[in-house]
């Protein structure tokens, strides 16, 4: 979902449920940033 809303030029997400609920919330950070490193 936020690499579609970055194709679509949005560039802030609130995520904080995101990484409650998650096991592993630095997992998760992981995840969510992982195809954005470099860009920005």
């Amino acid at each position: 979902d936020i690499k579609k809303l970055r194709e679509a030029g949005v560039d802030a997400f609130l995520i904080g449920e995101a990484l409650m609920v998650h096991s592993s919330p630095g997992e998760k950070i992981k995840e969510l940033l992982g195809g954005f490193h470099g860009k920005g």
